[in-house]
């Protein structure tokens, strides 16, 4: 019934939208899959701040900066799914909503998968969710790739500030987009599930290079924070 539902535009998107609705007024506090939110706050227990979500998914349900948001927060949400899009436009208004791709400049195909969560620029990670049964391919869609550099806005590290990375195996061609002068947030959240040993290592190395400190590894993520704010903090 769900798959009946998501493939017909209109009704999949009032599904989603119910469904979000449902949970953003359910008694939950955190939102995040893997409590990403809960450790974020450890660092940014401000009532007010900014962030920058990329990969940002459906605009309450696992999302690592709606907790944020209901605070008072606003910042800018970036994800290639038009209904993600549209349903963020409609439940976060004070949020800056864009439609692309992440990473080094150029074009990729994009493969929207069902579920949506898994869609990918990875072929070979398309391949793996189909071949296992996980997901099945909804259709692919060439985008230009943006640098991250070219979306953010100035954030320093002790400001309340975070941004949050979770594109599903393009997680460090995102990171390494940023200009780190300009975009300089308090902590990173980004995509690194236990067991992917390699690119995890590769992360935090790249991290511990611009003097951030992992604090946090969850099933999903690791969570970063500035060595500046840390020290002024202690």
């Amino acid at each position: 019934m769900r798959r009946w539902i998501s493939s017909r535009p209109l009704l999949g998107l009032i599904a989603s939208l119910w469904s979000q609705y449902s949970v953003k007024f359910s008694n939950r506090k955190f939102f995040s899959q893997a409590n990403e939110d809960e450790t974020i706050f450890k660092y940014c227990p401000e009532s007010l701040g900014k962030y920058i979500d990329i990969g940002s998914g459906r605009p309450v349900s696992g999302s690592n900066s709606y907790f944020f948001y209901r605070l008072g927060w606003r910042g800018i949400l970036v994800d290639p799914l038009t209904r993600n899009q549209v349903l963020a436009r409609i439940i976060r208004p004070r949020d800056l909503v864009f439609k692309s791709l992440v990473g080094h400049p150029g074009e990729t195909t994009f493969f929207e998968l069902y579920p949506y969560e898994y869609s990918t620029t990875s072929e070979r990670i398309a391949d793996e969710l189909v071949n296992s049964g996980k997901a099945t391919i909804r259709g692919k869609k060439t985008f230009t790739i943006v640098p991250m550099s070219d979306l953010v806005f100035p954030m320093t590290d002790l400001d309340p500030t975070f941004v949050s990375i979770d594109v599903e195996g393009a997680d460090f061609d995102v990171l390494a987009s940023n200009d780190w002068n300009i975009c300089r947030p308090r902590v990173v959240c980004i995509e690194s599930p236990v067991g992917f040993s390699e690119l995890g290592s590769k992360i935090q190395d790249y991290l511990e290079g611009l003097n951030y400190k992992l604090v946090e590894q969850t099933s999903l993520s690791k969570i970063f924070v500035s060595n500046n704010y840390l020290d002024v903090a202690s």
